[in-house]
Parts: structure tokens; sequence; C-alpha cells
């Protein structure tokens, strides 16, 4: 069974980045998101992905902006318009980094979020926080110290920015991706999406991210 496991496990990994590629090449993606409610909490991880089982599925698109070099006018223009048609009400776009020592950085790409605001038929939006450090991501996932240092700046630019939430997309290196990180980033998820929710605000996480490091999410209704 643990070997099926493994395999299971590398194949979706080199599908994840055989994939990547042709992901980034389209000015609008979407892409398949666990969303963190108050009654989500993640109480084990375990390297078998073919069980996986979020709390709830959505599809956000997908804005790269200056990060995949993408022309934004007429992206926003796009996302306007077939927002107007309905076609879609949550959107997800470049916006900040996880730098060293926990840092969270502000790339200062073009702020669409006023924009996206204004319309009256999106409802929701996410910036998207990224990185593709293991280093970055091992220092942060290290102790609950450098978790906190981190959700505090997040939490302190939500309350300037005024989204709906944050969108996480961690994407390690593929020749250093382990499951090693697995639990600790479980911890992280359940500290950030509590601090999010307790000023009125969502987590959002990449499905990409919960299967390259082997996560398996059982949800328990905490509200009761």
């Amino acid at each position: 069974m643990a070997q099926s496991s493994l395999v299971l496990f590398f194949l979706f990994f080199c599908l994840m980045f055989s994939s990547s590629d042709m992901i980034h090449s389209l000015s609008l993606s979407f892409t398949t998101t666990t969303q963190f409610t108050k009654s989500t909490k993640i109480i084990n991880t375990t390297i078998n992905t073919a069980t996986a089982t979020p709390t709830s599925k959505q599809i956000l698109y997908w804005m790269g902006l200056e990060r995949t070099h993408e022309n934004i006018t007429q992206d926003l223009n796009t996302v306007l318009q077939r927002s107007s048609r309905g076609q879609l009400t949550q959107i997800s776009y470049e916006a900040y980094n996880l730098g060293s020592m926990s840092a969270f950085v502000d790339n200062h790409f073009y702020n669409v979020l006023p924009i996206l605001k204004s319309s009256p038929h999106i409802q929701e939006t996410y910036p998207m926080i990224t990185t593709v450090n293991i280093p970055y991501l091992t220092d942060l996932l290290n102790n609950e110290t450098s978790m906190d240092k981190f959700i505090k700046q997040a939490i302190q630019n939500e309350k300037l920015i005024q989204a709906t939430g944050y969108n996480i997309d961690f994407e390690p290196d593929r020749c250093e991706a382990s499951t090693r990180l697995a639990p600790a980033f479980a911890v992280f998820l359940n500290r950030f999406a509590d601090a999010l929710h307790s000023i009125g605000r969502k987590l959002t996480v990449r499905r990409k991210l919960e299967l390259l490091l082997g996560l398996q999410i059982n949800c328990r209704d905490t509200s009761r």
C-alpha cells in the first residue's frame, strides 16, 4: 500500500510540472482551490494523494500580471466583460511573495484590486502569495513563531487593502519537493485561516500544492 501511494505521488508530481508551462502561458487561467471555512481544520496528513478530500472545491480565475508578462489592460477588460455576463465571480491575481526570514513581500505589481472591486459582478478577490523557494518555505514552517511573523504581516496588509482574503500558491522546485513539510504546512494553513477568519476574511489554497506535498485534508466540523 505504501509503495502504491508513493507511485501515485510521483505520477501527480510529473503531471503537475509537465503542465505548468501550459497553464502559465495563458493570460487568464483557472485553478482548483480549497477554501478554508470557519469549520475547516486539517487534522492529519499522509502521502496518499488519491484520497485527498477538500472541504470545498471552487474555480478561481487567475491573472498573472507582470509575473507572466501579460497585457494587463486586455486582461482586465476580459475579466470585466465575462463577469458582466455572469461567467465568473471570483478572481485571484499575482501580488505577493514569501520572502526570506518569513517576510511578507509586496511585488508592487499593477494594482488591479480597485478595478476588480468596482465591478458589481465580481464578488470575491484573492491576491496571491507565491514562492518557489524551498529554503524560504522551510524557514516559514520551521516553527510557529516564524509562521505568526508572516501571518501578522499578511493580516496587517489585508486590513489595508480590504480584499476577500488570500490565495496561497507555494510551488517548490521539483527536485526539492518533500512530504516532510506537509505536517507543518497543515499547521500553518490552520493558523493563517483562523487569523483571517477573525477579521472576516477567507483563505484559499491551490490544489496543486496540496498534491505536491502529499497532503491529505480531512475536515471536521468545529462549529458544533
